[in-house]
């Protein structure tokens, strides 16, 4: 057999040893999809909706403001601030270092709009309490508002500007009870639930004006 022949003899074969290999790769690709124009700027546009009233809630206020306690204990609004910035590290890095590493979920029906206001609604119901695992309690790190604001900042655009760019099929991987777009969602809605909290506070008797 000739040197040509005998080269022409390992690429049929290597063609049909990579053949099952390259269906399946295209089956997963298949599955895959990018998020939806209507997904994208939903989520964008309440990521920037519960940012802007955050930062409107704190604007302004005084060192007293910041770290008045309410009476009957709960959080300060120093305490809820510094909450949001650990929940968005560790919500984000959850998201985009451990649930898309995970495959995208054959054959499920996708979650749409209706799924993703449920979730909402849940974190926005504050008539049921939930302590914050360990690793979200506030521990003192900001002192003013002035020195929260551009941390908040730059953790929200981070995740704005992700997911407006971003080509993972968030609808495909699934944690739990919910896919990888949810639990973005639900910390956008985690913001609102906590900013709530944040205007209880400054109805409190004893708050400074």
């Amino acid at each position: 057999m000739s040197v040509v022949e005998t080269l022409n003899t390992h690429m049929k074969l290597a063609n049909r040893l990579a053949l099952p290999f390259l269906l399946i790769a295209l089956a997963f690709a298949e599955d895959a999809q990018t998020l939806s124009q209507a997904d994208r700027d939903f989520l964008t546009g309440h990521l920037e909706r519960s940012r802007k009233e955050l930062l409107t809630a704190v604007a302004g206020l005084t060192k007293e403001q910041w770290n008045h306690q309410p009476a009957g204990g709960g959080w300060s609004i120093a305490q809820c601030a510094e909450h949001l910035v650990a929940t968005e590290d560790a919500m984000f890095g959850m998201v985009t270092g451990r649930i898309l590493k995970l495959p995208v979920a054959p054959d499920r029906k996708r979650f749409g709009r209706a799924e993703d206001e449920k979730v909402i609604a849940h974190e926005l119901d504050r008539s049921e309490k939930e302590k914050a695992p360990e690793m979200l309690q506030p521990s003192g790190r900001f002192s003013t508002a002035e020195s929260f604001e551009p941390e908040f900042q730059s953790r929200r655009q981070r995740s704005i500007d992700w997911v407006k760019s971003t080509q993972e099929d968030l609808r495909g991987r699934v944690a739990g009870t919910m896919d990888a777009y949810q639990y973005l969602v639900m910390m956008s809605a985690h913001t609102l639930r906590h900013t709530a909290q944040i205007q209880d506070v400054k109805q409190d008797a004893k708050y400074p004006r």
